[in-house]
C-alpha cells in the first residue's frame, strides 16, 4: 500500500511517501521538510508536488492519505488537514488522520520495558500529552492539561518522555523518578510509520470529507470585545 503523509503540527511542514509492502527502512520512497516556514498551506503544497515529481508518480497511484490531524500549531494543523482534504477529494482518495502524540511515539526507537510520554508545549501553562505502553498502544486519550496534574497519574515505573513538551513533564516530576528524555519531533515520516501499522492492524481509510482538525482546547487568539458600547440615538 503507498502512503502520501504530511504533517505541519509544529513550526516545520514536511511530506512522505511509504511503501508499506516494503520494510523499513526500504518502505521510506522520499521524504521532503522545511522547517520554521512561513506560509506553510502554500509551502506544504509545493513540497507534496516535489515530492510525487521526484518520486515520478501520478497522484492516483496512491492508495491513501495519512495526515497529522492534530494537536499542535492551530495555523499548522489546519494546513495540513485542508491540503489532505483537498488532494483526497480531488484524486478519489481515502484518509486516515493520525494524531500528534501518536506521531511522537512512532518516532522513538524500541527500547527498554517503561511508560511512553508523548507531549507538546500547548502554553497557558498546559501540555497536550498521551501515553502509551511499550507497544506503542494508546494508554489514555489525547488531553490538553498542567504537567503538574498529569504527573499525579503517573505510575512509579520508568518513563520514556518525548516531544516538546516533555522538558515541562520532567521538570514537574520528582527527583527520584526515573525518565528518559528520548530525542525526536513531529515528521511525515512518522505520521506514515504510525498510519502503515495501523492499517496493517485493520483501521480503515476514511473518506477526505470526514476528515476534521484535533484541537483539544479553543485557540489562543479570539475576537476583541468592543472597548466602547454603541452610541445610542436620542431623541430631541
Amino acid at each position: 500500500m503507498l502512503l502520501l503523509a504530511l504533517d505541519s503540527a509544529e513550526a516545520a511542514c514536511s511530506a512522505a511517501l511509504w511503501d508499506s509492502a516494503r520494510p523499513e527502512p526500504a518502505a521510506l520512497l522520499g521524504h521532503r521538510r522545511l522547517a520554521g516556514a512561513r506560509s506553510q498551506a502554500d509551502r506544504l503544497i509545493e513540497l507534496i508536488d516535489d515530492l510525487m515529481s521526484a518520486a515520478r508518480l501520478d497522484y492516483h497511484a496512491l492508495d491513501v492519505i495519512a495526515v497529522d490531524h492534530g494537536p499542535g500549531s492551530f495555523t499548522g494543523v489546519r494546513s495540513a488537514v485542508a491540503a489532505a482534504r483537498g488532494l483526497a477529494l480531488a484524486a478519489g482518495l481515502p484518509v486516515l488522520a493520525v494524531t500528534s502524540l501518536e506521531t511522537l511515539a512512532a518516532a522513538v526507537p524500541d527500547g527498554p520495558a517503561g511508560t511512553l510520554v508523548a507531549a507538546l508545549d500547548a502554553r497557558r501553562g498546559e501540555v497536550y500529552v498521551q501515553i502509551f505502553d511499550r507497544a506503542l498502544q494508546p494508554q489514555s486519550a489525547p488531553a490538553a492539561m498542567a504537567p503538574e496534574q498529569l504527573v499525579r497519574s503517573l505510575g512509579a515505573g520508568p518513563l520514556r518522555l518525548v516531544g516538546s513538551g516533555a522538558p515541562r513533564i520532567r521538570a514537574a516530576l520528582s527527583a527520584e523518578q526515573p525518565a528518559v528524555l528520548e530525542e525526536a519531533s513531529l515528521d511525515a515520516r512518522w505520521v506514515a510509520r504510525r498510519a502503515a501499522r495501523r492499517l496493517a492492524a485493520g483501521a480503515i481509510p476514511q473518506p477526505g470529507s470526514t476528515l476534521r482538525p484535533l484541537y483539544l482546547r479553543p485557540p489562543d487568539a479570539r475576537p476583541q470585545k468592543p472597548m466602547l458600547a454603541p452610541l445610542q440615538a436620542v431623541e430631541a
